[in-house]
């Protein structure tokens, strides 16, 4: 069942969540706004005593982890919070492992039961969305060499240039498979039936709960992909339908205000933050071996979570300009970001 509401605040997970209290969620909720967690930020909402509208996530280690301990020994604190998601993880989670999404969790029989029949009695309902999937697996080289032809059409000839951004979003979003209520495959309608529709350049988010797998799009890995843009925004989209009219966005995009630790930025209670051994000294005696091997794990884990930050930036800068912008337009949804981060940047600068 859908929601008529129409204005939403969307939690992600990101650190900044810790700089607004209980004061100002109440005060959002008496302003009219459904409140959604998603992920981690719902260990926040416990810690300060706030029970969101709902409860959204993706990944099962989201559930199965730090979050299944916090949510299990709340009691009925969630009793009036709906579980929002993507209907994947019904007959032993055969659609999930049939897309080759990624998790650390195994998705065995018991992991499975627990998610579907355990998780939902710790909330008020579960929303089982059915899942329309846009696979946006395509050879990178391929669609970069059309846009660079795109860039140079569009200045001497731009009819043909507008023919072929056409064929540039059908290669880019390659089909759609639908599952029904039970998880389990319906039908596959072909991507090229709608998007050769001149009338409909975008998926209808509205109208279908469209996931968005963008794993080699840009070159990215499925693990750096930005949740808000493949999964949150459509979901939303499609739950709170033709009523919505605002989304408002906190917790997601906050990635360059301070050095990111092996959580990219994330909020975590206190009590489930690991404390860092610290670095013994190594006698001078010794050779620079030792200290060299140390500086080059420290470089390369810094690099690492640099290149996540940059790919996950990436596929939000993308798939936000390439499936957001003119809907959201067209759909006169307003957009509004809580604090000014990497996400909002690029709102302002691709509207502009």
């Amino acid at each position: 069942m859908k929601d008529n509401s129409s204005k939403v605040l969307l939690v992600g997970p990101s650190y900044k969540i810790a700089d607004y209290d209980i004061d100002y969620f109440e005060n959002k909720r008496r302003e009219g706004y459904k409140i959604l967690s998603y992920t981690g930020s719902i260990l926040y909402f416990r810690e300060i005593g706030f029970a969101p509208d709902y409860f959204s996530w993706i990944d099962p280690t989201s559930v199965l982890s730090q979050a299944w301990s916090v949510i299990a020994e709340s009691g009925d604190f969630f009793k009036n919070t709906d579980m929002l998601t993507a209907n994947l993880f019904h007959d032993n989670a055969a659609t999930y492992k049939k897309h080759r999404l990624i998790t650390t969790t195994s998705m065995n029989k018991e992991n499975c039961r627990r998610i579907t029949e355990e998780l939902p009695k710790f909330f008020n309902k579960c929303h089982w969305h059915k899942v329309r999937l846009i696979n946006s697996i395509v050879k990178a080289s391929r669609v970069k060499e059309l846009r660079e032809k795109y860039k140079h059409l569009f200045k001497v000839r731009p009819r043909k240039a507008r023919e072929l951004i056409k064929k540039i979003r059908r290669m880019e979003a390659s089909r759609f498979d639908d599952y029904g209520p039970d998880g389990k495959h319906d039908f596959l309608v072909p991507m090229l039936t709608e998007f050769m529709n001149n009338d409909l350049k975008i998926p209808d988010f509205r109208k279908h709960f469209y996931f968005i797998r963008c794993d080699k799009l840009s070159g990215h890995v499925s693990v750096s992909v930005d949740k808000l843009t493949t999964f949150v925004l459509p979901l939303v989209l499609h739950h709170f339908g033709d009523s919505l009219d605002e989304i408002r966005i906190l917790g997601f995009g906050d990635f360059e205000e301070k050095e990111m630790g092996r959580n990219v930025g994330r909020w975590e209670p206190e009590s489930f933050k690991t404390k860092e051994a610290p670095i013994k000294p190594i006698p001078h005696s010794e050779k620079s071996t030792e200290r060299q091997g140390e500086l080059i794990a420290m470089a390369q884990s810094a690099a690492i979570r640099q290149e996540e930050r940059t790919r996950t930036i990436s596929s939000f800068r993308f798939l936000f300009g390439h499936y957001y912008l003119d809907y959201l337009q067209k759909e006169k949804i307003k957009l509004l970001f809580e604090n000014e981060n990497s996400y909002s940047r690029i709102v302002e600068e691709v509207r502009h």
